[in-house]
């Protein structure tokens, strides 16, 4: 059954209305009112279909939704959806959000979400049988179904959680998958740890060691975070009542020591947002996220601060940003050793929103910063720190620094790359922030490398300004390097007993202002001079100029002041070598236009003759504004050249899009005296006249074209000249016509009137 209309279904008096479709494929809107749809078959929501539900509908297969919008309009608590097939029904198609009223699963159905795909139910949910939320088993990089409830939950879900195992179940070598539960009632016999195949672990805070759980039976705690290892790759069913209370809590987060950090669990089947917790009592902004790489070794650390709206990107896919996985586990640390922190996740920070990637995610409006990002390689392995210029930085710890999670894995061979904070402690950061540089600053480095070898720094600045000049020190072979120039460095470390925190340094300096024009435009044969003190206007004094034809300054443009068309930077360079580029400088050379005339013909006074005429500019450019001058440098407009008078002339043709323009001439109009409308004494002269009704062609070349129109262009007569004074009698209206006599050296134009 195909729906392209409207369809309102109503309750009767005393029975219910029905409607049995064998399947349905919705493209137009159905509104059940306090009715019953019966759908034996699938449900399929296309670009324009809709539901308003306020009745009943029960579906046996599958629930597809491919417009952009959700089926049910305006979800109330009030319309039930039933699924009530014998076996598989999946919810799923090309939208991403599905949002019910009352949501029941009868006995005997299974119903499936799609991976990827989120289910909200503002009403009562009854599943009989466990709603399924489905994942993908991409390695290192699934993603799951969410549900979210705004009213009660009677039944299971059951969230499938994959895992995808390097073959290895040891330390350094294995893949540890840091997970929480999404239902109350979840224990270790998921995982049959009892086996020994599959390990388990939990994090002892008060005595700050990891512990790991051997029998089967030990319950999970809720809001809790747990590691996994296992030798190979499984996909774990976690079914059971689903955390739906209105929110979780911990008080008691610890931090007896600097480097303590605490293990905290995702509760709900869905996404939460770190950006709209409102309570993290005595705790830092910051959330630290541990993973693996694209290839599930080795172990990483993300971060994400959020004051400064930033996060690291070592895990290989993305940048982390705020939200937080269904089932994922994260790190949060109490701002002050001594303190005791407490965090609640809300009902309210909920959400199906994966964005982009599969980490965390979607910051809020950004901020003004200026982010550098310093990335160290140790062969295919990297690590990476963020320098982030912001004024909300203290230039000592504060809320837009996070600490550095070091994991100190030998096994990987992964060197792990710090800043130190400026304050006496030294802090290990991640994520440094500082007030905008305006003069210079120094921000020390720190290495944690547990073997010999070849490593090499990187230098992403694809989110910097260009107010600073960037140099990294290496203090062991006394060598500064211009990192804007030249971003990557390698060198050998054989430190591996502790860490290096005082070889490398960054330092940033003030870079002095350069001003330049973004495009200059000029007309050929006429070139640009980009040493001219107008193109740097606005710029800091007393820099020494520099021209390049690249936006880092390696290929020097040597002829400056004759720029042809092309890209050009300016570097200035101040007395103490800080230096800015700038750019890009636009050089446009227009062409200029061709402008060729030719004289009209002499004409009878008081005939004028029409400079205008095409004729006139014959063989000119296309596409010419023309003007009319008096002199050769067209300083003088002629203000009525469709009526010129004996005179030299000049035509000026410009091309209205850039300006340029040539000016030719002159062009010489003769007017000769007479009494009578037919001249006398013509001698050798070249007339073009009328009287009465004839027209004049005298002494033009014999087989010159002569062709007559009228104002509006219709040609109205066309022949070749057979005489010295060939008269051409027309039977044509009284009027003005336009005669033009063509031949090999000339084209003549004369306006006549005919009787």
């Amino acid at each position: 059954m195909k729906i392209r209309g409207y369809i309102l279904l109503l309750t009767a008096v005393i029975n219910a209305s029905l409607l049995y479709a064998q399947g349905l494929q919705n493209e137009g809107r159905i509104n059940v009112s306090g009715g019953y749809m019966v759908i034996s078959g699938n449900y399929q929501n296309e670009s324009s279909g809709a539901i308003t539900l306020n009745g009943t509908i029960t579906v046996s297969g599958n629930w597809t939704n491919n417009s952009s919008t959700n089926v049910i309009e305006s979800p109330g608590t009030n319309g039930e959806v039933i699924f009530n097939g014998t076996g598989t029904q999946i919810i799923g198609g090309t939208a991403n959000l599905f949002d019910f009223e009352k949501l029941t699963i009868n006995s005997g159905s299974t119903t499936q979400v799609e991976a990827g795909k989120g289910v909200t139910a503002y009403g009562a949910c009854t599943f009989t049988n466990p709603l399924v939320l489905k994942s993908t088993t991409t390695d290192f990089r699934p993603v799951m179904a969410t549900f979210i409830n705004n009213s009660t939950v009677t039944g299971n879900i059951s969230m499938e959680l994959s895992y995808s195992s390097t073959g290895s179940t040891a330390s350094g070598t294995g893949r540890g998958l840091y997970f929480s539960s999404p239902i109350s009632n979840a224990t270790s016999t998921i995982f049959n740890v009892a086996h020994g195949t599959n390990l388990l672990w939990y994090q002892d805070e008060a005595n700050r060691v990891y512990k790991k759980i051997t029998t089967n039976g030990t319950a999970l705690t809720v809001a809790k975070g747990y590691i996994l290892r296992a030798p190979v790759d499984t996909v774990v069913n976690l079914t059971g009542t689903p955390n739906t209370a209105p929110s979780y809590t911990n008080n008691s987060i610890p931090r007896a020591v600097a480097g303590q950090f605490y293990l905290f669990g995702n509760p709900y089947p869905a996404v939460i947002d770190w950006e709209t917790i409102a309570t993290k009592t005595n705790l830092t902004n910051t959330v630290w996220y541990q993973t693996s790489g694209t290839s599930g070794t080795p172990m990483v650390v993300d971060t994400w601060n959020g004051d400064l709206q930033e996060g690291t990107s070592n895990n290989g896919t993305s940048s982390v940003d705020g939200k937080i996985p269904p089932m994922q586990s994260f790190w949060v640390q109490c701002s002050s050793v001594g303190l005791t922190g407490t965090l609640t996740v809300s009902n309210s920070d909920r959400s199906h929103n994966w964005g982009s990637s599969r980490f965390l995610k979607s910051p809020k409006q950004p901020i003004s910063k200026d982010v550098m990002r310093v990335y160290l390689h140790s062969g295919e392995k990297r690590d990476e720190a963020i320098i982030v210029q912001s004024e909300l930085a203290q230039d000592e710890f504060g809320l837009g620094d996070s600490r550095k999670m070091l994991l100190k894995d030998a096994t990987s061979a992964r060197a792990e790359l710090y800043t130190l904070s400026p304050d006496i402690n030294n802090k290990n950061l991640v994520i440094q922030s500082i007030k905008p540089v305006t003069s210079e600053k120094i921000v020390k480095l720190g290495l944690s490398v547990l073997s010999a070898g070849e490593y090499k720094f990187e230098a992403n600045l694809s989110e910097t300004s260009n107010l600073n000049n960037i140099y990294l020190e290496d203090k062991l072979l006394n060598v500064s390097q211009d990192l804007i120039a030249n971003p990557e460095y390698t060198f050998t470390s054989d430190v591996t007993t502790t860490d290096d925190t005082t070889r490398f340094s960054i330092h940033f300096y003030s870079a002095p202002k350069v001003s330049v024009a973004n495009t200059i435009s000029v007309c050929a044969p006429e070139t640009v001079d980009l040493t001219d003190e107008s193109i740097t206007k606005g710029s800091e004094p007393n820099l020494t100029y520099t021209y390049w034809t690249d936006a880092k300054a390696t290929s020097q443009y040597l002829t400056p002041t004759s720029a042809e068309t092309g890209t050009y930077y300016i570097k200035g360079t101040s007395i103490t070598g800080r230096y800015a580029i700038a750019g890009p400088i636009n050089v446009i050379i227009n062409p200029t236009p061709t402008v060729i005339t030719f004289n009209p013909a002499e004409v009878i006074d008081p005939a004028t003759v029409d400079l205008t005429a095409p004729e006139i500019t014959l063989g000119s450019s296309e596409g010419l504004l023309f003007s009319y001058w008096t002199d050769a440098n067209a300083t003088i407009p002629y203000s009525t050249p469709q009526f010129a008078t004996q005179g030299d002339y000049y035509i000026k043709g410009t091309y209205e899009s850039t300006g340029c323009y040539s000016i030719a001439g002159p062009v010489k109009v003769i007017v000769n005296a007479s009494s009578t409308d037919i001249p006398t004494d013509i001698g050798n002269k070249q007339l073009i006249y009328a009287s009465d009704n004839q027209v004049h062609i005298v002494n033009f070349e014999l087989n010159s074209t002569v062709a007559i129109y009228d104002i509006l262009g219709r040609q109205h007569y066309y022949q070749q000249i057979k005489s010295n004074h060939d008269i051409i009698t027309s039977n044509l209206k009284s009027g003005i016509y336009i005669v033009r006599v063509v031949n090999g050296k000339s084209v003549n134009s004369k306006k006549v009137y005919l009787k």
